[in-house]
């Protein structure tokens, strides 16, 4: 029995394997028209909120308000800071 396990191949070959006929996966043209609508967005919306920003800096008025909403989300979101 020692002997038929050593000369016993521990791979067996089943099939030979066959290449596909067409690809499957990536979607190459998908992933691209995707991410590159995504990060059009992402860039247009990073433009606008800059934009925005620049605004709200200007104006002494809508910065207070804002520095207030900040101050307020600061203290109501101090204990996540205080546990990590």
């Amino acid at each position: 029995k020692i002997e038929e396990a050593r000369n016993t191949p521990t791979v067996q070959v089943l099939d030979r394997a066959v290449p596909p006929a067409f690809r499957s996966a990536p979607k190459r043209k998908m992933l691209l028209l995707v991410f590159g609508l995504l990060s059009l967005v992402l860039s247009v919306l990073w433009i606008w909120l800059s934009a925005y920003w620049q605004t709200l800096l200007e104006q002494p008025e809508r910065k207070a308000k804002f520095d207030r909403l900040a101050e307020a989300w600061r203290r109501e979101t101090a204990w996540l800071r205080r546990r990590s």
